[in-house]
């Protein structure tokens, strides 16, 4: 499966920026430029489609080399395309003007687009991109909840399914989805908020949260076992470099895997304010609680400021916890 693509009845759409992640995997660098070299194959693939359009998004594209789209000028491909999602201010909009002198409109929900064709546009504006890419996120975790009956250890309660990470690291067209997903989430948040540090307060997480702490050129803190196991796996040495790791007047993002109960989030909120320092928020995969229903009735809880690519609700998973295994298991009169 091409994680950069989603297919529609009559559309098929780019995610442009995973594709250029994907060419820059290949090519053993990550730029996220946009130039012909990269683009060319994407149009010799994109020719072979059956769809009736192509919708490219170049939400998180912002820079391209001179002449980058010049190679597509006069193709009767163009009637097909649409780019979208085109920053106002960006070489990107300034190269596609100057090389292929499309028609260019502005709306709320695509920011710039320039189309070649009515029919294109007329379709453009039918689809819900929102509900479109929130579905891909699903369809990519889903998979990958399981229905093992699963301890949680720091909140002392037991779950009936959780997240298979290791089938996630054996497959890396998928992981790289999730990975490029999260990193474009905690951009948004770069572009309002500062960040200085990531912070891990799971084994799971940690993988998650090294691999964007080089995509992003942000520190690191690792918090894991933070619950009942914390004081008695920690030795007093390990606790004091931790704590050194928070500094005053700081602020820090927690990366999760699948947030629950939030006991780590919360213990992790209660260390880091102690020092002085701000958890602004968390992003990570899957949460078990909606952060926008929480939100509703305590704005403040660290849960209301969690962003994930999915809930379990929206996954339909039926996702309980539970005292006991034995409730979970049915076996309780």
């Amino acid at each position: 499966m091409d994680y950069w693509k989603i297919q529609g009845d009559n559309f098929v759409d780019i995610l442009l920026e995973h594709y250029m992640e994907m060419f820059d995997q290949k090519k053993g660098v990550r730029e996220h430029l946009a130039k012909t070299e990269i683009l060319n194959p994407l149009i010799e693939i994109l020719k072979k489609e059956e769809k009736g359009f192509i919708f490219i998004d170049m939400k998180y594209v912002h820079r391209a080399v001179s002449r980058a789209f010049l190679f597509l000028a006069g193709d009767d491909i163009l009637d097909r395309i649409v780019f979208f999602h085109v920053q106002a201010k960006s070489q990107v909009r300034d190269y596609l003007n100057a090389d292929l002198h499309g028609k260019e409109e502005i709306e709320d929900k695509f920011n710039v687009f320039i189309y070649f064709s009515e029919e294109a546009k007329e379709q453009l504006q039918q689809i819900d991109f929102i509900k479109l890419y929130q579905q891909k996120r699903i369809n990519i975790l889903r998979p990958y909840m399981n229905g093992q009956i699963n301890f949680l250890q720091s909140s002392g309660v037991y779950s009936n399914m959780s997240l298979d990470y290791k089938r996630m690291f054996e497959n890396p067209q998928d992981f790289r989805f999730i990975v490029g997903e999260l990193y474009y989430k905690i951009l948004e948040l770069i572009g309002h908020t500062e960040i200085d540090c990531l912070v891990a307060a799971s084994k799971n997480a940690m993988a998650l949260t090294t691999i964007l702490s080089s995509q992003l050129k942000i520190p690191v803190s690792y918090h894991t076992n933070i619950g009942q196991k914390y004081v008695k796996q920690k030795s007093v040495d390990k606790v004091k470099h931790q704590r050194d790791d928070i500094r005053a007047k700081k602020h820090f993002l927690m990366i999760f895997d699948v947030i629950c109960l939030g006991t780590e989030a919360r213990i992790l909120n209660a260390i880091i304010n102690i020092l002085d320092g701000e958890l602004i928020g968390a992003v990570g995969l899957v949460c078990v609680q909606d952060p926008k229903e929480i939100h509703q009735y305590d704005a403040d809880s660290i849960l209301a400021k969690a962003q994930c690519l999915a809930t379990t609700k929206e996954m339909n998973l039926g996702y309980k916890i539970a005292l006991t295994r034995q409730e979970l298991e049915g076996k309780v009169k």
